[in-house]
């Protein structure tokens, strides 16, 4: 038993010498406890009635402990539906037994998330190895940051390929640099029949560039990838421009496409005006170009142009270069959600958004100048004219605790102020606990609406 103190650190002080422990006791103490053996069963049992589990990164579940857990799975392979074991290695032997598993009669495993972030390639190995060619009953297939190399895509392509995972709706690939376009190559070997029923991939930092995307148009063309409803491939190579045009043929030959995620490409007004014009003929409802920091007025202006003949109602241009001149446009442009977060409007540019027709969801975190462009009365005109919206944030926005008040009270006071908003942010807005006259408006809010929620602190509502 150690005694001591709790340092300012949260460390403990040693009030006199301790004996070192063994290291080969080490794995075994939990705060002087020897940790209990791992019962695969009552494991298992953890499953029953939810067919949920989550064995946390801190738990010993490695070679050994995974092989007699999927074995008593076998035992019982109705139980398990979800299992999320990130983080951990079982290793060559324990993917083995999850092949085993997978393939026996009555498995009902739909949601796998499993691995560290090195162990990808050898999961894939395996299963392409263990399950032959009858469809698995796994539908959401996460394997995001697992250290896959364009070796493990390849086997992933043969799961595809060989109908294994023919069930699979939704793959998770994000995080996985070592991909690559040869990588995504060979994944889409396994378009057709194999891919039928995938709704939903993500291919966010895998190191792609332009020329995948020019892949998976032309799967798509050629009549793979039918039911895909989201594709994500944010934050790959720097040649946005290119991937914003090669987008062209995936928008049109993809009914069901209707998110498109293409944040952090260094794509700029002139790429996002070429993406604008292929919305018309595309079923897109939702696209996030966040963090492409040049697309700018110039690029959100032919977006907002494109809308109107359009399905699209929801856009991210957060960190996107965007001032007054382009949230005007886009004001008039029916969407119903906009991300302007990390950009540079005043209150010319925001009053519009606010007395906008359609839009239900408007986030303006980190808009430093609105805080110098407004007054408190400027403040209650611009909740009069805020007849839609229902969802405002305007944290990070430096009003200071006199305007973030007057954005209470002006809510508080009049009913026609913002009537149908239900939820507020103004957190990091240069006011505390202390500022008796912001706290008291905040209080008055919330007794004055109780259906409204109000977020004014960073762990606390």
């Amino acid at each position: 038993i150690i005694s001591g103190r709790a340092s300012s650190l949260g460390r403990v002080a040693l009030s006199r010498p301790v004996t070192a422990v063994p290291a080969s006791c080490l794995p075994s103490m939990v705060w002087g406890k020897a940790a209990a053996p791992f019962d695969a069963n009552e494991m298992l049992d953890k499953a029953r009635g939810s067919g949920t589990l989550c064995i946390m990164p801190f738990r010993k579940f490695g070679p050994d402990e995974s092989t007699r857990f999927f074995t008593a799975c076998i035992q019982e392979p109705s139980v398990l539906v979800e299992l999320y074991a990130s983080g951990h290695a079982p290793g060559v032997v324990g993917f083995q037994a999850l092949a085993q598993f997978l393939r026996t009669p009555g498995c009902r495993l739909r949601h796998v998330c499993i691995g560290d972030s090195a162990s990808g390639d050898d999961l894939l190995k395996e299963l392409a190895a263990g399950l032959g060619h009858e469809p698995c009953s796994l539908e959401v297939v996460d394997l995001e940051y697992k250290g896959i190399t364009a070796a493990g895509m390849d086997s992933l392509g043969m799961l595809f390929g060989t109908g294994a995972f023919a069930q699979v709706t939704t793959l998770k690939l994000a995080r996985n640099p070592g991909a690559g376009d040869v990588g995504l190559s060979s994944l889409l070997r396994g378009t057709g029949s194999g891919m039928d029923r995938l709704c939903s991939l993500d291919m966010s930092e895998c190191g792609l560039s332009a020329a995948s995307m020019q892949l998976v148009g032309s799967v798509a063309q050629r009549g793979g990838l039918q039911q895909l409803a989201e594709f994500r491939f944010s934050n790959n190579q720097d040649d946005g421009d290119a991937v914003a045009r090669a987008c062209a043929a995936l928008l049109r030959a993809s009914p069901r496409l209707r998110a498109l995620f293409l944040c952090g490409l260094c794509v700029s007004g002139a790429g996002a005006a070429a993406l604008a014009s292929t919305l018309r003929e595309s079923a897109l409802e939702e696209l996030r170009l966040g963090s492409n920091a040049h697309i700018g007025d110039e690029g959100v202006g032919a977006i907002a142009s494109a809308i109107a003949n359009s399905r699209l109602k929801v856009l991210d241009v957060s960190k996107c270069g965007v001032g007054d001149q382009g949230a005007r446009e886009l004001a008039c442009s029916g969407l119903t959600t906009i991300d302007l977060s990390h950009n540079s409007l005043g209150r010319d540019g925001c009053d519009a958004l606010l007395g906008s027709e359609s839009l239900q969801v408007l986030r303006l975190f980190a808009n430093p100048a609105l805080g110098s462009s407004y007054t408190p009365e400027s403040i209650g005109a611009a909740m009069r004219v805020a007849r839609n919206v229902r969802h405002l944030d305007v944290g990070g926005c430096a009003l200071g605790g006199t305007n973030a008040a007057a954005l209470c009270n002006a809510l508080c006071v009049s009913p026609d102020s913002a009537p149908r908003l239900d939820c507020l942010e103004i957190c990091a807005n240069d006011f505390s606990e202390a500022d008796g006259e912001c706290v008291e408006a905040i209080a008055q809010l919330r007794t004055s609406r109780p259906g409204l929620d109000v977020f004014w602190r960073t762990n606390k509502s």
